[in-house]
């Protein structure tokens, strides 16, 4: 395991062998802690919300970002309007349903489990390294003391309802920036404790063969009719590899 220092003072290590990836991933030190694993396909990937890498906005000024912003929301507040199942939600369960469905907002995906972020940064299979953020928090931000997540003064860590299976499946927490289009993983300017661990492309294909060995997958991650289709396709499509001992 090779130590170095990232940009922006963020600690990094890079996991030179499979047994060293999983031996990161299901640490006893890791057991009992707030450490939250994010999965990212690149390292060229920072730890910005979908809506803060929107090119059409990046260009704008600050007041003109805000309103877009509310814009999009209530747009998608209005037309998503018949497919609310449990009745209108709050901002906080609107902002998780948008995340859910696609639409780029101020929250970025987190999860509890290693082993879930580990297969988002290898299930691309493309030939760059990727990496797992960590961060490590003291406690969660109850959203019931912040009604309004677009004028929060700080970045904070929450627990939201799980208003899609997916959160629970995925063991899903979230950050919600107070700046979408700044980077968490720029330790000194956001004051989070960030990690960074990478993973070299030639171990991809070995470390998501042992997630699938372990039943992390796109069925279990995305339970739905079609997780379980795309789950099935890359099982067919791997068939040799997977059945190996």
């Amino acid at each position: 395991m090779r130590k170095q220092k990232g940009g922006g003072g963020l600690e990094q290590q890079t996991l030179e062998t499979t047994e060293q990836v999983f031996d990161f991933l299901i640490a006893p030190a890791n057991v009992g802690r707030k450490r939250l694993y994010r999965g990212v396909s690149s390292t060229e990937h920072r730890l910005i919300p979908s809506l803060g890498r929107v090119k059409a906005l990046q260009v704008l000024e600050e007041e003109e970002r805000a309103i877009r912003e509310q814009d999009l929301m209530d747009g998608f507040r209005k037309h998503a309007r018949p497919y609310f199942e449990s009745g209108l939600p709050d901002e906080w369960e609107l902002l998780a349903i948008a995340q859910h469905h696609g639409l780029p907002t101020r929250l970025l995906d987190w999860s509890r489990n290693p082993l879930v972020a580990a297969y988002f940064a290898v299930e691309s299979q493309s030939a760059n390294d990727c990496c797992i953020y960590t961060h490590t928090i003291n406690r969660f931000t109850s959203i019931d003391a912040v009604p309004d997540p677009y004028s929060i003064e700080t970045t904070m860590t929450v627990e939201m309802p799980h208003v899609t299976r997916r959160i629970t499946a995925q063991s899903g927490v979230f950050t919600v920036s107070e700046d979408p289009f700044a980077a968490l993983d720029d330790g000194e300017e956001s004051g989070l404790e960030i990690g960074r661990y990478i993973i070299p492309h030639a171990l991809k294909r070995d470390v998501l063969l042992r997630l699938h060995q372990l039943g992390v997958n796109r069925a279990t991650l995305f339970p739905s009719a079609e997780g379980i289709a795309q789950y099935l396709k890359w099982e067919l499509e791997n068939s040799g590899e997977a059945n190996a001992d």
